[in-house]
């Protein structure tokens, strides 16, 4: 398996403007209108997710604290090593 160093994956800006994810797999890599995708989002402040019509987020916390989520007005504790799931068109905070 090849070495995928950090820097070199496909960078983009999140729709609400507020961040940059990066882009590790892909089922159609660094092109919009994906059905499926891996990535990273360093999250640097508290911000409204941006919205994704039909699609099912998974997050994953792989370094730092526990994160609070307001989905659609319920509360979602996400830990570090838990996978939190809920819909990305879901106002979410």
């Amino acid at each position: 398996m090849p070495l995928q160093r950090f820097a070199d994956h496909f960078q983009a800006p999140w729709p609400n403007g507020r961040g940059t994810s990066y882009e590790i797999a892909s089922q159609t890599p660094g092109v919009a209108g994906w059905t499926w995708r891996v990535a990273i989002a360093p999250v640097i402040e508290d911000c409204d997710f941006s919205h994704f019509e039909n699609v099912h987020r998974q997050l994953l916390i792989i370094s730092g604290g526990e994160m609070i989520l307001n989905v659609g007005g319920k509360i979602v504790v996400c830990k570090p090593g838990e996978v939190a799931v809920f819909a990305g068109d879901i106002p979410t905070t």
